[in-house]
């Protein structure tokens, strides 16, 4: 049964989908325990009075799936319910939801061959929450429809304390695109800083590693059942440590090739990225991630992915290196993930504080009255290829001006130079991936 729901799906068969959790069990929500979202419902006076009251037909064999909890099919349809009979149902884990909207039908989405599915809601209307609040400076809207801003925090190579600290002050200042991952080791302070704000003012971007990984954490797994084993535990303790229930984003760190490797993904290799790929989707249609994307993909490796007989989800996003040096579209991968619809956020824009000593940068920069580390993050803003990246510092003075790179621009023949530039380097010799060159 499983199998052919699988494949019916695949396939881009349509499948009418109603969404109703309780409000405890819904990811998409600013409030990171049940017990907060419950109170919080309670404080705001939000009545129940929305119930999905089909029963599950279509959808029963999926769920047992993917774990979608609260899912029912078929037509969806509204029920006034009373407050005592809302609480009953809520406490015994029934459809009913609280929610302060009145007379609207649960949330329905198709999954079909649009290669986008499912599309997460922006906001539910059984959702007794705030909206997502938009960040001050610009988004970028991913294949599904959601809006990521343009620029993210990063946060590795701090610890716990650090990144709690960084965390904050970016969010502070307004930069609300909080970028992490579980091979960082500093969730737990990156949730910590999250909590200054509430959850729905951030967009929060996490990753996991691949699963031969040369580096911390250290592992050879080349058995693909139990590499995808292995990708959703760390999914899960990614939530875990990170103290919510859901990520806006989360990437798949790089191919399970060597650090360094030189060349593309065999077959092998394929056959690890597709394992993690599945618990990926898993976890993305059980609404614990509102996209998934990938970082250090290269064209062999995203090309796995891609077929249409595996896959029916195109990654969101592939984070790979840039910076000026690198030159216009390096190797070709900026300019193949725009034609399929994948969006590129840089990562390493100053080459690891190359950039803000390079010669160049700086004389271009006394022209505006700004600094090279302004000069390299503006260039890469103004790629045509790259219209997303990620910053880090702790201090708030590199923050504010990392988010004023939104208020001017450099002129063409200003980037057209620096895209001549063959140096700084960067990371790997300055190439987009440390995981695959093809």
């Amino acid at each position: 049964m499983r199998e052919s729901i699988s494949s019916s799906l695949m396939n881009g068969d349509r499948v009418r989908v109603c969404f109703s959790p309780p409000l405890s069990s819904f990811p998409h929500t600013q409030y990171t325990r049940p017990s907060d979202a419950r109170a919080r419902a309670q404080q705001f006076n939000c009545s129940c009075r929305l119930r999905v009251v089909e029963t599950m037909r279509v959808l029963l064999p999926l769920i047992a799936l993917y774990g979608v909890l609260g899912a029912h099919a078929g037509s969806c349809k509204s029920e006034h319910k009373t407050q005592k009979s809302c609480d009953a149902d809520h406490v015994t884990g029934g459809g009913c939801v609280w929610c302060d909207i009145v007379d609207q039908a649960p949330f329905c989405t198709e999954l079909s061959d649009a290669r986008q599915w499912p599309k997460p809601p922006q906001m539910p209307p059984w959702q007794c929450d705030f909206p997502p609040q938009p960040p001050a400076y610009p988004t970028v809207t991913l294949n599904n429809g959601i809006e990521m801003p343009v620029m993210a925090l990063g946060t590795g190579g701090y610890n716990d304390s650090f990144a709690a600290d960084a965390v904050a002050k970016a969010l502070s200042v307004g930069m609300n695109h909080v970028h992490s991952a579980y091979d960082y080791y500093n969730l737990a302070g990156v949730g910590e800083g999250l909590r200054t704000q509430p959850r729905n003012s951030i967009f929060l971007t996490t990753m996991t590693s691949p699963c031969v990984h040369a580096a911390k954490p250290q592992r050879n797994v080349t058995d693909p059942n139990a590499c995808y084993t292995l990708t959703l535990n760390e999914l899960e303790k990614t939530l875990e440590l990170l103290d919510v229930e859901y990520v806006d984003l989360v990437m798949l760190h790089g191919p399970s090739e060597p650090f360094g490797y030189l060349g593309g993904c065999d077959a092998a290799v394929c056959a690890l990225n597709r394992a993690q790929w599945k618990a990926y989707m898993e976890f993305y249609v059980a609404g614990k991630a509102r996209a998934i994307g990938v970082s250090n993909f290269c064209q062999s490796c995203l090309d796995c992915l891609l077929d249409t007989n595996f896959s029916a989800v195109v990654p969101a996003v592939n984070q790979i290196q840039l910076h000026v040096g690198m030159g216009y579209d390096p190797e070709g991968l900026f300019s193949y993930c725009r034609k399929r619809g994948i969006i590129t956020q840089a990562y390493s824009p100053l080459a690891a504080g190359e950039v803000v000593k390079d010669p160049l940068c700086q004389s271009v920069g006394k022209h505006y009255n700004k600094t090279g580390a302004e000069v390299g993050v503006r260039w890469v803003l103004q790629q045509p290829f790259s219209p997303a990246l990620v910053v880090k510092s702790d201090k708030l003075k590199n923050l504010q001006a990392d988010l004023d790179a939104f208020s001017w621009s450099l002129t063409d023949e200003d980037v057209a130079t620096l895209s001549k530039a063959t140096t700084p380097k960067g990371q790997q010799n300055g190439r987009p991936s440390w995981g695959c060159s093809k």
